[in-house]
């Protein structure tokens, strides 16, 4: 099974490549899925303990291109918003620690993903 580093990892791979790695997402949407999924008080320490985690995701967030989904901004001024954007159904959460607001992205992006695999085997 997935580590918690190595889905922290993911956005900072991107970050380096461009690339988003599939295995690892699926990975992570089957970690997450499991009866020792982990809490979000692991996920943060988890993004606190690796480097570029945060900067990773926020590039990860910002060059997706497709509605509805999560995103994951820095406002400035300590202030970070997790969202989903999806028309009427968009709503926004405001963190103060960006790797709070970080941790609650990945679970919502990797959740969001797993719903996306579900329907893609659904049709297929």
């Amino acid at each position: 099974m997935i580590e918690l580093a190595e889905i922290c990892r993911i956005g900072s791979a991107y970050l380096k490549t461009g690339k988003r790695d599939g295995r690892k997402l699926i990975a992570a949407v089957e970690l997450f899925r499991s009866p020792d999924a982990p809490s979000i008080d692991d996920l943060v320490a988890a993004v606190g303990a690796t480097e570029g985690c945060v900067d990773g995701w926020l590039q990860w967030s910002d060059d997706k291109k497709w509605s509805p989904s999560w995103y994951f901004s820095d406002y400035g001024e300590n202030m970070f918003v997790v969202g989903l954007a999806a028309g009427e159904d968009s709503h926004e959460h405001v963190f103060d620690d960006p790797t709070v607001a970080c941790a609650h992205f990945i679970v919502k992006d990797i959740e969001d993903y797993g719903r996306i695999l579900d329907a893609r085997r659904k049709s297929s």
